[in-house]
């Protein structure tokens, strides 16, 4: 058994690297009051982050944030800050508002986009 768990821990931290470009990979555990392990897995590169909450064997949240630059999105340095963060905002609600359980958000923060996909589950 503790192979396995071992075996399915190097999947997941190579499935980290691979996916979150290789930074950092962190692991938490926290016992809360009923006695049962919290899990949380995040992963971060410069593009962004990825974490996982899990309870026990089950994965319970899912949080994406992902940091865009101007240029990469093809506006000007220059570009209206508020009209893009309402943009983002806008397509945002529309390809996840009617989902149950899912919050998206973008904010413009130092030049940047940067897109939030909470998946609670």
């Amino acid at each position: 058994m503790k192979r396995s768990w071992m075996a399915v821990l190097c999947l997941v931290l190579a499935g980290c690297v691979r996916v979150g470009g290789g930074q950092t990979g962190e692991n938490r555990e926290v016992t809360d009051s009923a006695d049962t392990v919290k899990q949380v897995m995040t992963c971060t590169s410069e593009a962004g982050s990825y974490e996982f909450d899990a309870q026990g064997d089950q994965v319970t949240k899912s949080v994406q944030t992902e940091s865009v630059s101007f240029e990469e999105l093809g506006l000007e340095q220059g570009a209206d800050a508020v009209k893009i963060e309402e943009a983002i905002t806008r397509v945002l609600a529309e390809s996840y508002g009617s989902l149950e359980g899912v919050d998206a958000s973008g904010a413009v923060k130092d030049g940047r986009v940067e897109m939030t996909i909470s998946i609670d589950y």
